[in-house]
């Protein structure tokens, strides 16, 4: 059986069967306000060294070691090992069931927006903010019938006042091979390319994508960005691997 068919079953299947949650399988939501409240949010931090920070910033003892990240900070709804959020996020990829892509970026906005306006009270940022979510390959595409970043940057969109953006592209697919790091002949070779002719100067971008391991794909990404001259970017996303 192709997998193209078997992706076409999946749809049908999703459509056809009444909305269950994958937790407690109580009917007509696939994913139920009491298992949502089960999951632990986590607490911004630095993603290099963990120690508190708001909207999780690089703090200051560790950008000296940042010098080959294009990322300012990484923010994280919770943690991809808690059990909850990891089967409602393989659900959305694996099963296709999209309605939890927009479910679960309207937690991950909700959270975002309360630390914003924190990080705003003390920072007070003139700078324009945009949400984009880091694209598929068209390949993947194809085969998965939709990109799980762009539901949950939707869903972000809907309860954070910012504007969508997705004039990314990528251009090929490539599997990192190490946290945080790329050889001299992978930096060269371009991954990603913004195609807008908006001009980004002074803006924050909130780069969305759904699970955030080694950073090198959101890495990347950032890296497009920054030449396409934006200022500062904030890695959000569904669930961070710890």
């Amino acid at each position: 059986m192709s997998l193209n068919f078997k992706t076409f079953l999946k749809k049908i299947d999703n459509y056809l069967l009444p909305s269950r949650c994958l937790i407690c399988h109580q009917v007509n939501s696939l994913l139920c306000p009491a298992c949502r409240v089960k999951i632990k949010y986590l607490a911004p931090h630095c993603p290099l060294c963990g120690r508190k920070s708001k909207l999780g910033f690089i703090c200051s003892n560790c950008q000296p070691k940042a010098s080959n990240l294009y990322f300012e900070a990484v923010f994280a709804l919770g943690k991809y090992e808690q059990n909850n959020l990891k089967i409602a996020l393989q659900a959305l990829k694996q099963r296709g069931l999209r309605p939890l892509g927009l479910i679960i970026g309207r937690l991950l906005g909700r959270r975002l927006v309360k630390e914003w306006h924190q990080y705003t009270l003390q920072n007070n940022p003139s700078e324009e903010v945009i949400i984009m979510p880091i694209p598929l390959h068209k390949k993947c595409l194809r085969t998965r019938g939709f990109n799980q970043a762009q539901l949950l940057a939707q869903g972000i969109a809907e309860i954070c006042p910012w504007p969508l953006n997705y004039n990314l592209k990528r251009l090929s697919y490539q599997k990192p091979s190490a946290p945080l790091s790329y050889s001299t002949e992978r930096r060269q070779k371009k991954i990603f390319f913004y195609q807008g002719s908006d001009n980004l100067a002074a803006t924050i971008i909130i780069l969305v994508d759904d699970v955030f391991t080694t950073g090198a794909t959101a890495n990347a990404a950032a890296q497009a960005l920054k030449q396409a001259g934006a200022k500062k970017i904030i890695v959000a996303v569904a669930a961070k691997s710890l």
